[in-house]
């Protein structure tokens, strides 16, 4: 028997032998019936339209498959996915994803090493439902999941999701649940479920936690120090706190510069742009007698002026 003309007979069933069953629970339980699963290899795809993604190589002749999900899609993913590169399509509005029991396993470097587990593409929107237990570990300088710029992602259900970033020895210069290399990122909402973020390289696991809980949209402005350290309780310096404030400004360009100062050497290389950016906008200012003094700890009455004259220029 054909499963539309199954589905057809299970209905008649439950609408004689239940009347007084409700319209939503049949709605759910027809819509659950004629979901298809479609296997790609280790990878099985839930869906009650098979049109709500597409499925193409990366390249000619490569073993790794772009799987991009359109706008208005519900799908399932289970299985491996570590040979898909999975994205919601760009503008795509009213995705939801169920992960229920899907893992995806990037390497730390080599052809297919740097790629994201699940990105948003821009102007994209989906909701993903945690469901059992679920597992992304993206490549080398990639994130586990990928929010980018003007899209937005929510997280719900009663599942866990472990999600790290396999970098190897390096520094991850991404979330693991946001943007990659300071660039700004959507909004992320999470509303439940179990996440675990982590990266591989030690503990720079609160980097992605820090990049995304509690802070929605705020991805990529606190970086740690490069070594796999994040340092949460170290005081915080008035480089870093430039720095903080400037790819939270969202890195504009600059016409500043530090010649003023006879201690500008002293300036961390990563902070240059953000002290020229912050001497320019008259947030920073020096200590007198030319000196700036970058590395020096920022005390409370310093972080207390320069957060006001950064708002007053806002």
């Amino acid at each position: 028997m054909k499963k539309s003309a199954l589905t057809l007979c299970l209905v008649c069933v439950l609408l004689l032998g239940l009347p007084s069953i409700q319209a939503s629970a049949m709605q759910v339980f027809v819509k659950t019936l004629l979901s298809e699963e479609q296997r790609h290899g280790d990878l099985v795809v839930r869906t009650d339209n098979p049109a709500s993604y597409t499925l193409t190589p990366e390249s000619e002749g490569s073993e790794i498959f772009d799987l991009v999900i359109q706008s208005g899609a519900h799908v399932t993913l289970s299985g491996n996915g570590s040979k898909f590169n999975i994205f919601v399509a760009e503008n795509a509005q009213d995705v939801v994803i169920t992960l229920d029991g899907f893992s995806t396993d990037r390497p730390a470097e080599g052809a297919w090493g740097r790629r994201n587990g699940i990105a948003l593409r821009t102007g994209s929107s989906a909701a993903i439902t945690l469901v059992g237990d679920n597992s992304i570990r993206a490549g080398w300088e990639s994130c586990a999941i990928q929010v980018s710029e003007s899209a937005a992602l929510t997280v719900d259900g009663a599942g866990t999701l472990n999600a790290s970033i396999n970098n190897g020895s390096n520094a991850a210069y991404c979330a693991v649940i946001g943007g990659t290399y300071g660039l700004s990122c959507g909004n992320i909402t999470v509303n439940g479920g179990t996440i675990n973020a982590r990266s591989t390289s030690s503990s720079a696991a609160a980097i992605g936690t820090a990049l995304w809980q509690g802070n929605e949209g705020a991805c990529g402005i606190v970086a740690g120090y490069g070594n796999g350290n994040f340092g949460p309780e170290d005081a915080i310096t008035r480089e870093q706190l430039a720095a903080i404030l400037y790819r939270y400004s969202g890195a504009p360009a600059s016409a500043g510069t530090l010649t003023g100062f006879t201690d500008a050497d002293k300036a961390s290389g990563y902070a240059l742009d953000a002290l020229r950016w912050a001497v320019e906008q008259g947030i920073i200012q020096g200590k007198g007698n030319g000196i700036l003094d970058p590395g020096g700890s920022a005390t409370r009455a310093e972080i207390a002026a320069m957060l006001q004259r950064f708002f007053e220029d806002e």
